[in-house]
């Protein structure tokens, strides 16, 4: 305290030299001196800020004053030493907590009580953190059940799984922050109970919900597996179209078989199932899957199509490329069909396994001149030149000089903003869109589209898929709605989903149409015709 006598009476300068000089010295003998500055502050906001600081740091050095604290009768002096002791894990603060948490009463004290306890992660707070999880503040709750889920209380996992499924109503649009971390503390206590929760949910009713829970799986790993594989026959039609989206982005092998024993034990006749196990398979690579895919190459619908030659370029290999050219030797007519998707995804991986077979070489090169997508031009001109024989050198020329003839993007020309976490389908749009007259802009989910709208003059069309992680198209759209820059935009919603609830919601949002996947150029045409005419 003799070091702080005269501190009110100091001018500035001394004042701000003397709290360096007690921080730099570590000098915990000043504490009860600045813990009366802090309770009776100078009036300088410069100086109480600085003082404020320097006690937080001494405290760290001085477990007993920063527990002693709690007790000030100062509310600034508890509340600084409450926090003290969170930050540094006190644990010799874990019975005053639990008793300053049982007097509290006001939601604003709890909070801060409570939220020093869960820094400690000691089990005997249990008790204090189950009983308020339901706390009408959803503060509260929220940390009640993040803490609950980091102490890996079993206990509470079905209150916990109560919140999640309570949000399925759709009543409310938003997602409870609770129900966020409901969801995550199911995942931290983990388990087959909880994990077999959680795939149960994958097609939870809740846009932000459900993307918490596909977020929650895919950390789960390969422990995730049988659970989210077991909805590829037992559930419905969204639930396995999710769950194969879930299983390609575990990305792993045990993944990949399980999709294709699924379709050994029931056919996958639809579509938008086809393609969501073609695109899962390109993620989560195995010999089976590779097997499957190659099977794909039969396909007759130009997007499934481009799903399967799209995965099988994540995954090229020289057994691939040499199945992909007995395929396309095989059916003249396919291999057309093939080298349209080649050219679609970029497929220079691919690509460069048919330099050996001119003929076929040069029909995809057929196929990248009709778009003549700079990108696309340049991987396949690299590939090309690279491979240096005159044959290549030759196509490589030619693609360059058609390309060159096509004209650049007007600045008049009106733009698309296609998102979808499907690489297929980005590959689709940005091979679509611009026969249709369009310049195409593309973002991998709503997060990317976000920060593109943000720095960028309006599209004259958005296209978003509904679901995908990081953030899903219905979040998407309302912050576009909500942006004045951006509100009027038309914008149309690309789904598989079959409920109406989910179209509902979307249709709240803003969502101006929508495209049932999957669709053809014809349909998207059509779609942002009507909506632009």
């Amino acid at each position: 305290m003799d070091a702080l006598t005269d501190f009110r009476g100091s001018d500035f300068l001394e004042q701000i030299t003397l709290l360096r000089d007690i921080e730099a010295r570590a000098d915990v003998t000043a504490i009860p001196g600045l813990c009366e500055l802090v309770a009776a502050p100078l009036g300088d906001q410069s100086v109480d800020l600085a003082v404020i600081n320097v006690l937080q740091a001494l405290l760290a050095h001085d477990e007993a004053r920063a527990v002693d604290g709690l007790a000030s009768p100062s509310p600034a002096v508890r509340r600084l030493c409450l926090r003290s002791v969170g930050k540094y894990e006190f644990t010799a603060a874990l019975s005053v907590l639990t008793d300053m948490a049982r007097r509290a009463t006001s939601s604003e004290d709890l909070q801060e009580i409570l939220s020093a306890l869960s820094r400690l992660r000691h089990a005997d707070s249990l008790p204090l953190f189950r009983r308020h999880l339901d706390h009408p503040d959803p503060l509260i709750s929220a940390l009640c059940a993040e803490t609950l889920g980091a102490l890996s209380d079993a206990d509470s996992l079905p209150r916990l799984a109560a919140l999640v499924d309570a949000a399925e109503i759709i009543s409310g649009d938003d997602c409870p922050v609770t129900v966020f971390k409901a969801v995550g503390a199911v995942a931290d206590i983990g388990g087959d109970a909880a994990l077999s929760f959680l795939a149960g949910k994958v097609h939870h009713k809740n846009p932000t919900a459900r993307r918490a829970i596909h977020a929650a799986l895919i950390d789960a790993g390969p422990a995730a597996v049988p659970f989210v594989a077991r909805l590829m026959t037992e559930g419905d039609l969204d639930e396995k179209i999710l769950s194969a989206n879930v299983l390609g982005f575990i990305g792993h092998k045990s993944g990949a078989e399980a999709l294709v024993t699924a379709q050994d034990l029931e056919d996958f006749n639809h579509p938008n199932l086809r393609f969501a196990v073609y695109e899962a398979l390109g993620r989560a690579a195995s010999l089976k899957g590779l097997v499957f895919l190659l099977d794909g190459l039969a396909e007759n619908d130009p997007m499934l199509l481009l799903a399967v030659v799209t995965a099988l370029e994540a995954n090229a290999n020289p057994g691939v490329a040499r199945k992909l050219v007995e395929a396309m030797q095989a059916d003249p007519a396919k291999a057309g069909y093939i080298a349209r998707a080649m050219a679609d995804s970029g497929a220079v991986r691919l690509f460069s396994s048919l330099l050996s077979e001119p003929d076929l070489a040069a029909l995809v090169v057929a196929e990248v001149e009709t778009g003549c997508d700079p990108e696309t031009v340049a991987g396949f001109v690299q590939v090309l030149e690279g491979a240096g024989t005159p044959g290549a050198l030759a196509l490589a020329g030619r693609l360059r000089a058609a390309c060159s003839e096509t004209p650049g993007v007007d600045a008049g020309q009106r733009r698309v903003l296609a998102v979808d976490d499907s690489k297929a389908m980005l590959a689709f749009y940005r091979s679509a869109l611009p026969t249709m007259g369009f310049a195409a802009v593309t973002a991998e989910n709503g997060q990317t589209a976000w920060d593109i709208l943000e720095t960028s003059e309006p599209f004259d069309v958005i296209v978003a898929d509904m679901n995908m992680p990081v953030m899903d198209g219905i979040e998407l759209t309302r912050l576009v709605r909500g942006d004045m820059a951006h509100a009027a935009t038309p914008l149309l919603m690309a789904t598989t989903e079959s409920t109406g609830e989910q179209v509902e919601l979307a249709l709240r949002a803003g969502v101006t149409g929508f495209l049932k996947k999957p669709f053809t150029v014809e349909a998207l045409q059509d779609e942002i015709s009507k909506i632009l005419s």
